[in-house]
Parts: C-alpha cells; structure tokens; sequence
C-alpha cells in the first residue's frame, strides 16, 4: 500500500515538475525501488543507491550536460586525480548544476579487468534505462561488459 501511495505522490510530483520546473533539461521522479528493478537483469552489476527519489532525464539531456561539465575538469594526474576523482565530480556537478541525481558513480572491474570508476546514468526513453559513461572522457559507453564489472 505505501509503495502504491508513493507513486501516486510521484505521478504529482512529475506532473507539478513538468509544469512548473525551469530547468534546461526534461525531468522525471523516480524512487529507488524502481531503479533497483531496473538492475535486476544485470546481477554482476552492483549499484549503491544513496536516495529514496530521484531525478532523472533522457539520454539527450544528459549527453548535454556532460558536455559542459567535462571540459572543465582538472587533468588526469595518477592517484591524486583520477577515474574516482573524474567519476564523482562528474556526479556532483551534475546534481548541482542541473539538479539531476540519476548520475551514479560505479567501481568495479572495466572490461580490461583493471580497478575502475566510472559513472551510470538512470535515463528515461519511454521506460527506464541506464548507460555506463566514462567520467574521464564524458563518452557513452555501449556494450560496456556488465560481468567484468563488479564493485
């Protein structure tokens, strides 16, 4: 029942956003529950989910964003300012800067097998979907190796 009543409040939620938000980038509300629902096929996958509601965009909104933020990163220096560095500021500029928290940061494994973090994003094309991006470049990543991946 309170799941229920929950995303009724989000259905207002998203309905008051879409009238009355400002922001430069299309929003939808999401709860946390929906999120994990939407790893569940991906099981090497683990993803650590820090809020109860979240706000998210589509992948367009998001690539937009990106882009600004990346160029002015500062460059990569090995151990003092590298992939987890990159991986959240790249998180926290985006929630900042476009209030979007769908911006996850991930560590794990890359596909190379080397330790790595990178960030995951929480997009919304008609359903929800995630991408891997590499924080460092601001690339999408597709057919990221999702069992090479584990934190």
């Amino acid at each position: 029942m309170y799941n229920i009543c929950m995303k009724i409040i989000m259905a207002f939620v998203n309905l008051v956003g879409l009238l009355f938000w400002r922001s430069p980038l299309k929003m939808w509300y999401v709860l946390d529950d929906d999120i994990h629902e939407l790893f569940k096929d991906a099981p090497m996958l683990t993803v650590s989910l820090a809020d109860y509601e979240y706000a998210v965009t589509d992948l367009s909104g998001y690539k937009k964003a990106i882009s600004t933020i990346v160029p002015t990163m500062t460059p990569y220096k090995k151990d003092y300012h590298d992939c987890d560095d990159f991986a959240d500021y790249l998180k926290g500029r985006v929630a900042n800067d476009y209030g979007i928290n769908g911006c996850l940061r991930a560590t794990g494994r890359s596909n190379t097998g080397a330790a790595h973090a990178f960030n995951v994003v929480i997009y919304m094309d008609g359903v929800l979907k995630w991408a891997v991006v590499e924080p460092q470049t601001g690339a999408f990543v597709d057919n990221y190796d999702v069992q090479a991946i584990r934190g």
